[in-house]
């Protein structure tokens, strides 16, 4: 609400003004083409998450993050949460750990793009509400069997296993250039692409595979006494632990270095919080805990950030923007691979980097690498093929 110089304000006594007066919109007419003059309210559960990512807009950086809603009767939405709004999703996500999520968007504008209908929040006026003890948020639950104690929240909200719910394959198949390990490591510019590769080994040792994390935006924070200092955000805040896995990926060309953080708690099913207290429970070991080599030996299609160091230090570790082991998108990917292509098993020799004494890990998965360019790489290009076999 803005105030202008001919506002008028009048005091009442009327009690029975409601406090929240929704109209909610259901999801299959607003998809479906609506008037975008109007401002909406929607509910629903969240169940796809994306990367927040910056933009210019009008010569101003700016904060995004796209989400996915589902109503009752399972219709998705498209949601762009711009500024305070992603930064406000992203704190929710990195501290919640159980039930599923239910939002409530008040006064958001219906926008159209490339023939695909979304949502996003106004510049005045928006309002966001994230498991809200509202009567409407709780109806809601109820309707749709929700529990909020029964589930892990990272398997509901998944971009990885089975039958994701936020419908990944579209971006990458359309927009994403497919590359191979050994593109990668000739690229010569910074991008994004997307690759097809089997995690050979976990890289990251017994207390390197997690990180002390901004709950706002995920940097790594500096011990102040009894709290914590963020560079990024200037200020003293909240943290928790967060996943720096390290692993090795190869495919049918050659093999590098991955960093991942939140993919492994959709994964995995758990937090680097609750698996760092389980350690501290039963006590900590000399590798990184068990629980990370289920990555072992699974094939995923990476979305990965070529950044400035790889292509001009040639600093052959990535970050993982998302990742899926997705059935259909396994398929697409290897159909796009030439017809009669030859390409190697995952029984392939290659030669393994000698680990240097120095680790090799990004100080923080969520902003430039800074490690020193000049220390052993380990991206490898196959020197063998061993069984030659459909990929």
């Amino acid at each position: 609400m803005n105030f202008m110089g001919i506002t008028t304000i009048t005091e009442t006594t009327n009690d029975k003004t409601p406090k929240n007066a929704f109209v909610f919109v259901p999801f299959s007419e607003i998809t479906q083409g609506m008037d975008e003059t109007y401002l909406i309210d929607v509910i629903g559960e969240l169940v796809g998450e994306d990367n927040v990512m910056e933009k210019f807009v009008r010569g101003r950086k700016s904060k995004l993050m796209k989400i996915e809603l589902e109503d009752l009767d399972k219709n998705k939405l498209s949601c762009t949460l711009w500024g305070e709004f992603a930064d406000q999703i992203c704190s929710y996500l990195a501290e919640s750990n159980s039930g599923p999520i239910i939002v409530v968007l008040l006064l958001f504008k219906v926008k159209s793009y490339q023939e695909k209908v979304g949502i996003s929040n106004a510049y005045y006026g928006s309002k966001l509400l994230i498991n809200p003890t509202l009567k409407e948020a709780a109806d809601f639950s109820n309707k749709n069997g929700l529990y909020f104690n029964c589930l892990i929240i990272h398997k509901r909200i998944s971009q990885i296993s089975g039958h994701s719910s936020y419908s990944i394959s579209d971006d990458w198949v359309k927009h994403t250039e497919r590359k191979t390990i050994d593109d990668v490591l000739d690229a010569a510019e910074e991008e994004y692409c997307a690759v097809l590769a089997t995690i050979l080994e976990i890289e990251s040792g017994w207390n390197d595979w997690w990180y002390q994390g901004c709950t706002k935006c995920s940097r790594k924070v500096q011990s102040a006494g009894t709290k914590f200092y963020c560079e990024g955000c200037d200020k003293l805040v909240q943290s928790v632990p967060r996943f720096k896995v390290q692993v090795k990926a190869i495919d049918q060309t050659g093999s590098t270095s991955l960093i991942f953080d939140r993919e492994a708690t959709q994964f995995l099913g758990k937090t680097a919080s609750e698996i760092r207290q389980q350690e501290m429970k039963n006590g900590v070991g000399c590798g990184p805990p068990a629980v990370l080599n289920n990555f072992v030996g699974k094939k995923f299609v990476f979305k990965i950030n070529i950044k400035k160091l790889n292509v001009k230090s040639k600093w052959s570790i990535y970050s993982v923007m998302r990742m899926s082991d997705d059935a259909d998108l396994l398929e697409h990917f290897n159909s796009t691979l030439a017809d009669n292509k030859e390409s190697v098993s995952d029984e392939v020799e290659y030669t393994s980097p000698t680990k240097t004494p120095s680790k090799r890990f990004a100080e923080d998965v969520s902003d430039t690498i800074v490690d020193d360019p000049t220390a052993q790489l380990s991206g490898n290009k196959l020197k063998k093929v061993i069984k030659v076999e459909k990929y």
